[in-house]
């Protein structure tokens, strides 16, 4: 609007016209020898500036989160730590883990943790479910190993379709194909949302594609994360989510 072109980086915003940030930075009171209004730590070139906030990454994917405000940290083996956000979701196959950072009564950053019994692919005659390599790189196995992102603000509502996108959606048409028994009341997708995975057999490269994470009345899934009974509580929780940009998502089996 008039020219300012305001880019929000979501923990501040940023004028290009003039070379400023318009509000101070969200733990301004940590670097007292800095300008509240700094950008980066006054070093954009070296240092990146997430959203502030308590979970980190090194360069080699590992996570890990610390009692810290600091946007970068560097460990006692010299390894950087980067911070990636306020908030972690880690998927092993049985479980989906849920890590949100809160302040206690004392003002202290606490970390809390949700699990909800979930499952990906398609489950055998005896109702298991396999997270072999040879599996996840089956179309319709289970989601492959690696790290994903989701954006709460991407939650996608069965309610909120038209009534005859529901009824369509009941004979395999419209957004929710196959309806809620197949993906529940809610569902929000999985970035990339496409990924290539070496089939240990064939030696083949394999592409996966089109995964989320979903309810429905049983478990099972063609790729996607199946929370089934457990999805209304896990969306609740999502739909409280105060982070604006995405939240990393772990595979590991």
């Amino acid at each position: 609007m008039h020219g300012w072109d305001e880019y929000d980086s979501f923990a501040r915003s940023y004028y290009p016209a003039i070379v400023r940030t318009p509000t101070q930075d969200p733990h301004s009171e940590n670097y007292y020898d800095i300008s509240p209004y700094a950008w980066c730590g006054n070093n954009p070139v070296n240092n990146i500036d997430t959203d502030g906030k308590d979970w980190y990454a090194d360069e080699k994917g590992n996570k890990m989160w610390r009692k810290s405000q600091e946007y970068e940290y560097t460990d006692d083996n010299n390894n950087k730590w980067t911070n990636i956000g306020e908030e972690y979701i880690l998927f092993n196959g049985k479980q989906l883990s849920y890590f949100q950072q809160e302040k206690n009564k004392d003002g202290e950053l606490v970390l809390k943790m949700s699990s909800f019994d979930a499952v990906s692919g398609k489950p055998s005659e005896d109702g298991t479910f396999s997270y072999s390599k040879e599996a996840q790189a089956t179309k319709g196995g289970p989601i492959p190993e690696g790290t994903y992102a989701i954006y709460s603000q991407g939650i996608q509502k069965y309610n909120e379709m038209s009534t005859f996108d529901k009824y369509i959606s009941n004979i395999g048409g419209s957004a929710f194909p196959g309806g809620t028994d197949s993906w529940g009341e809610e569902r929000v997708w999985i970035y990339p949302q496409s990924v290539s995975v070496i089939d240990p057999k064939t030696g083949k490269k394999v592409i996966r594609t089109n995964m989320s994470v979903h309810g429905g009345i049983q478990p099972g899934s063609r790729g996607c994360i199946d929370l089934y009974k457990n999805a209304p509580k896990f969306f609740k929780k999502l739909s409280q989510s105060a982070m604006k940009r995405a939240i990393y998502l772990d595979v590991i089996y």
